[in-house]
């Protein structure tokens, strides 16, 4: 191994073991120390060899370390690529007439493609800074980092949060900062493949987090689907990646005299009742509660369960049960979660919120509610029921909610 190959070997090294900064110190200083030596070395033969001795020749030498203040003259996006090469460029030199030496500088790595040359090294690497500072200004230039926690940060800036809702957005962000990033790192793309996630995943199952294992799986397929339609992977290492099915835990429904003992054990506390009721009584999403407002005969709550960033709303009836409650009520307050939880376990405690949902789902079929003003009211596919039955009025509605007297 020669002098050049085996300072782009060190140089390779030492950026490898700069992903991982906090285990690999020692190992990290014992590279950089032997690189910076080989550097200095390399220099000093360059400035022993010029002349003419070496006309009709070109020689590779090795590389061109730039010093701080020359770094700080480029790019930062190119500084902090540049910094993890070793901060060297390729560099040859050639003989130039009888009496010169021209100096060829390169750099052709993370996407730039850069060339000058000079019959002085000190111009040659001001040259290289223009063209580097010109380069990272095309609009052509390819940006979109090749490892794994640089690149999910550009999917998520740039492409994720204009694709989902902004609560949507929030919990794959917790995801990501809390599972995928501490595992995955900055480790290149290309390195990652399918028995690595299926590793990763299997541990979440092994945990009997099944639920967090399929959400991952489906972000993490995210963001390598979007890595293979810019062209840095051939394929999705997610689609071979298996994750158990498993049966999410639906609502269970209250019976009647739990809904009696409910609403009775809350009539002296409005603060509590009105919000409970309003929930039991329409079958809005307990992410919905605080959307929820009075408009005439309905309440209107914002439809969280759509694909698209589109805010639609849906409208339910004021029902006979719900009426009385709200009698003199013009606004609706939702205290926090939390407590509305803590009231619910006290008066049933086999129950959650999510179950007051769902007994209303279970009082529209077992009173033979209309299945589309029934899907209305949940708020299924509400965007494809609006544009297929918008000549639906008020009335019908209305007069479909009368069937929940009972």
């Amino acid at each position: 191994m020669n002098t050049s190959e085996k300072m782009l070997y060190l140089s390779s090294k030492l950026m490898m073991l700069s992903l991982d900064r906090e285990h690999n110190k020692e190992e990290i200083e014992k590279v950089s120390e032997e690189l910076a030596a080989m550097q200095r070395e390399a220099v000093n033969e360059f400035e022993l060899n010029k002349g003419p001795e070496i006309q009709n020749v070109t020689v590779t030498y090795g590389f061109v370390k730039f010093t701080k203040k020359e770094i700080s003259q480029m790019p930062t996006r190119f500084r902090k690529v540049f910094r993890l090469a070793g901060c060297l460029v390729h560099a040859y030199k050639r003989a130039s007439g009888k009496r010169n030496t021209n100096y060829e500088l390169r750099y052709r790595r993370d996407g730039y493609n850069i060339y000058v040359s000079s019959n002085d090294l000190e111009k040659a690497k001001s040259k290289f800074i223009i063209e580097v500072n010109i380069a990272d200004k095309r609009k052509d230039f390819p940006k979109v980092p090749a490892t794994f926690h640089e690149f999910a940060t550009f999917y998520f800036d740039k492409y994720r949060i204009r694709l989902v809702k902004e609560s949507t957005f929030t919990n794959d962000m917790y995801r990501y900062k809390n599972h995928l990033q501490p595992y995955f790192k900055s480790l290149p793309l290309k390195e990652i493949d399918s028995d690595m996630i299926q590793d990763y995943i299997d541990d979440y199952v092994d945990n009997d987090k099944m639920k967090t294992a399929k959400e991952l799986k489906s972000l993490l397929s995210c963001i390598f689907t979007n890595a293979v339609d810019q062209g840095l992977l051939p394929r999705n290492p997610c689609r071979l990646v298996i994750v158990e099915s498993y049966e999410s835990e639906h609502g269970v429904a209250l019976t009647i005299e739990e809904e009696n003992t409910l609403i009775e054990g809350l009539k002296d506390n409005p603060k509590y009742l009105i919000p409970i009721a309003v929930a039991l009584y329409t079958g809005i999403r307990p992410c919905e509660y605080r959307t929820a407002t009075i408009e005439g005969d309905f309440i209107k709550a914002e439809c969280r369960k759509q694909h698209s960033k589109k805010v639609i709303y849906k409208y339910i009836p004021i029902i006979p049960r719900l009426k009385k409650i709200l009698k003199g009520t013009s606004e609706l307050y939702f205290p926090n979660k939390k407590y509305l939880r803590e009231k619910l376990v006290a008066f049933c405690p086999t129950h959650k919120l999510y179950d007051l949902r769902t007994t209303f789902d279970t009082r529209c079929e077992t009173y033979h509610v209309a299945n589309i003003a029934r899907a209305f009211w949940m708020g299924h596919n509400i965007d494809k029921l609006r544009k297929a039955y918008a000549d639906l009025p008020d009335e019908f509605f209305l007069k479909e909610a009368e069937k929940l007297d009972y």
